[in-house]
């Protein structure tokens, strides 16, 4: 089983879709999952195009929104667990995967909000994506951070995925390199 999250119609014509699978393993009684993104004809829909499963097995990974870009890449949003594997904490980032339209992942990118105690639960989720004018992205994320309230707030990623008000997004010089 699984959850379907959002869908879009690319300008090829084709359905992509994404959100998250579930595996028979558990922790805690609860079925772990990863994200899960397929492309495929509406006429033609159990031969899929590709299918990508992404991410290892835990209890949050999942991709939760997606937009098609300009040059027809996807891109998919969402959130990406990286303690429970470990049975720790969950502790999510932002994640933020572009999808080329063969499905090949060009990049991915993640992003920590965290604003609550290291040893605390922080659920993060990217809920929507859109494409601004000046050919930017803008997402509406939640954050569960326990037991504090659960802020929503809207971030602008540049075209190659950097949150401009992040210090791991401005440019840094390592021995004459530029990053």
């Amino acid at each position: 089983g699984g959850v379907l999250k959002d869908v879009i119609q690319t300008s090829d014509q084709k359905i992509v879709a994404v959100g998250y699978k579930y595996s028979p393993q558990t922790i805690g009684g609860n079925n772990l999952g990863r994200a899960f993104a397929v492309k495929f004809d509406i006429n033609n829909p159990s031969q899929p195009i590709w299918t990508l499963e992404y991410d290892k097995l835990t209890l949050a990974n999942a991709f939760t929104c997606l937009v098609e870009l300009q040059n027809g890449d996807v891109l998919a949003g969402g959130g990406l667990d990286t303690m429970q594997v470990n049975n720790l904490n969950t502790n999510t980032f932002v994640r933020l995967t572009k999808i080329s339209p063969n499905g090949t992942v060009s990049w991915n990118r993640n992003y920590d909000y965290k604003i609550n105690a290291p040893t605390s639960d922080n659920i993060l989720g990217l809920q929507s994506i859109n494409l601004t004018n000046d050919g930017s992205w803008i997402g509406a994320i939640e954050c569960v951070n326990f037991p504090s309230p659960n802020p929503f707030f809207f971030v602008k990623f540049d075209s190659t995925g950097c949150d401009s008000t992040l210090a791991y997004c401005q440019s840094q010089v390592v021995s004459g390199v530029y990053q």
